[in-house]
């Protein structure tokens, strides 16, 4: 039996032969190379079907869409052959573990869309121009990938690319990235040449060039309204270059460039400039005499509510009393770790990918905030959020929460239904509350029910 297993999984056999694989055949194909697979699909004498497996997700059809295997640091060690993945697979989740080896992204199954590698000790060269059409999001930070890369030729539909914290080399071309791309992170290489800031795409809002070797002037003079943050600290950029006022740039480290404004001027222009966009123009009834406060004043410390740590601001808490128009939540300072609203209506989905990544307290209760929730892209510190009273709808997933997430409350609205990994659960998770009157559904992957966390009933305080 194994010599037959064995034999299927020769990384030699053609594309032909694996096409006539099954896909419980394919994926025991791809873990064979993981040093601890029976920990995935249990020991051989016991077979299970591959859409019970640990870390598996599969669609009505019961075609595998995901593999999740992460956080298991020196434990998760072994090689990734991409060839064996399912063509159905569009989700590889295989972050912070001990993996090693090259990898192929040209095997890469052709509905792929998100692929992290995250934390491993994988080498060799990334041949990123033949990724998927399909690809939205690669992350292969914090490994040990060398060689030069090729920005030209990437997927349209690529939103983020993370390769921060590798070996790679030479120089990059910024101006044919692809128009969907949102984030770039190339810091912490050894790439060099010049850096030319005058084609990138429309929505780009955050690009990563820090401790690099990047040489030569810059222009920063015709970026796209979108860009919020640009860092590129420790270069050997020159000459001078005038910092727009709405934006958060980090350009120091580098010796022999000259900043028309200081680095505080920036941030306070910048701080102002996301408050500005959260509430408009109207001064907010500050704690001193609103009439001696200047409208252009840069310090929104000043506020009613605001809490400020070194002119950060770190703290936001208004409520129906706060004499303000709230008009979104996607400019929030990037500094905010806690976040209070209350009975201030806001009638806006929450963008929570554009939440900032400092958050760790979010309550926003009675906002008339709607649309989904995506519980997937919240801030990796965040550790309680609270939405009760609001609008939301469609269905929510619980099994991507941030590591450290103590409670989730959703009660009291209009979601249908809510998606949990009982294994995927993280240890601090306190509870989600999930009542209204419309009894969402609870649909668990890995068991009948969810654990006893997952609360259908209204939460009484002192339970759980």
């Amino acid at each position: 039996m194994y010599a037959v297993l064995f034999a299927l999984c020769d990384d030699r056999i053609g594309e032909v032969d694996r096409s006539k694989l099954t896909q419980q055949a394919l994926m025991k194909c791809f873990i064979s190379g993981l040093d601890k697979a029976d920990d995935i699909c249990g020991p051989c004498d016991i077979p299970v079907e591959v859409c019970e497996w640990k870390g598996v997700t599969c669609n009505a059809d019961k075609k595998v869409e995901e593999f999740w295997w992460s956080r298991q640091w020196r434990d998760g060690t072994g090689t990734l052959n991409f060839a064996f993945l399912p063509s159905s697979a569009k989700n590889l989740y295989m972050y912070s573990n001990a993996l090693s080896g090259s990898i192929k992204l040209a095997c890469l199954p052709a509905k792929m869309e998100d692929l992290r590698l995250i934390e491993n000790q994988l080498t060799g060269s990334l041949e990123l121009d033949m990724l998927p059409a399909t690809m939205k999001i690669v992350r292969l930070g914090t490994n040990k990938f060398s060689g030069t890369i090729s920005l030209v030729h990437l997927p349209r539909a690529l939103t983020c690319l993370s390769l921060f914290g590798n070996l790679l080399s030479g120089t990059v071309c910024l101006t044919s990235l692809p128009p969907s791309l949102e984030e770039l992170s190339l810091s912490s290489n050894n790439f060099e040449g010049s850096l030319d800031f005058t084609k990138l795409p429309h929505r780009i809002a955050k690009i990563y060039l820090f401790r690099n070797m990047f040489a030569g002037t810059i222009d920063l003079r015709h970026l796209p309204e979108t860009l919020h943050e640009l860092d590129a600290r420790h270069n050997r950029l020159t000459g001078a270059v005038r910092v727009p006022q709405e934006g958060h740039f980090e350009l120091q480290g580098n010796d022999k460039l000259t900043l028309l404004k200081s680095v505080v001027e920036l941030h306070d222009k910048y701080q102002t400039s996301c408050m500005r966009r959260t509430v408009g123009k109207e001064i907010i009834n500050a704690r001193v005499d609103a009439q001696s406060v200047d409208p252009s004043e840069p310090n929104c410390c000043i506020w009613a509510g605001v809490a400020c740590r070194n002119r950060r601001i770190i703290s936001i808490k208004w409520d129906a009393s706060t004499n303000a128009n709230i008009y979104g939540l996607e400019w929030l300072p990037v500094s905010l770790e806690r976040a209070q609203i209350t009975g201030k209506p806001i009638c806006t989905t929450l963008k929570t990918r554009l939440l900032p990544r400092s958050l760790r307290f979010v309550y926003l209760e009675r906002c008339g905030l709607h649309g989904q929730l995506d519980l997937r892209a919240l801030p990796d510190m965040l550790e309680e959020l609270h939405v009760p009273q609001n609008n939301f709808s469609g269905d929510v997933w619980l099994t991507s929460l941030p590591p450290d997430m103590r409670v989730v409350n959703l009660e009291r609205n209009e979601v249908k239904r809510a998606y949990v990994c009982n294994e995927r659960l993280s240890l601090p998770l306190r509870r989600v509350q999930l009542y209204s009157p419309q009894c969402p559904q609870v649909v668990c992957f890995d068991g009948e029910r969810a654990v006893p966390r997952i609360l259908t009933e209204p939460y009484l305080r002192g339970e759980v």
